[in-house]
């Protein structure tokens, strides 16, 4: 993982104070964390604009997961 994902997570899970459980929660308009989680539709229609910015405007939630599963093994940190 990155430094710089692992820094705004950190950021993210204190600011929220999230010790367990998703990390990524729906934020209300007063920046609240609310919810256990957000779903799956909501994840999708956040990423679209940046995979197509990423020229890859197609990609699926799936898509993201399987790469993640395919990629962590390959660099030696375990499945």
């Amino acid at each position: 993982m990155p430094t710089w994902v692992k820094v705004a997570i950190d950021s993210w899970t204190s600011a929220a104070d999230l010790v367990e459980g998703h990390v990524l929660r729906p934020v209300n308009r007063a920046d609240q964390a609310q919810g256990e989680r957000m779903s799956e539709k909501v994840v999708w229609q956040l990423l679209q604009p940046y995979a197509t910015a990423a020229g890859v405007p197609g990609i699926a939630p799936h898509d993201l997961r399987r790469s993640l599963r395919e990629d962590v093994p390959r660099r030696g940190r375990g499945a």
